[in-house]
């Protein structure tokens, strides 16, 4: 899905490139060497600090 709102649909920005896209979370796994799994959970893990 856009990551973000919930829509169900993994690649559609709706137009705005401030969504998060499935690709992009593949590209950021990609870059810190983890699986797509892993980078999803780092990011749930580590969203409360960033609050």
């Amino acid at each position: 899905m856009c990551l973000t709102c919930g829509c169900g649909i993994p690649d559609d920005d709706h137009g705005d490139s401030r969504h998060i896209t499935m690709s992009e979370l593949r590209a950021a796994a990609e870059a810190a060497e983890v699986d797509v799994d892993e980078a999803a959970r780092n990011l749930q893990a580590t969203y409360p600090k960033g609050k």
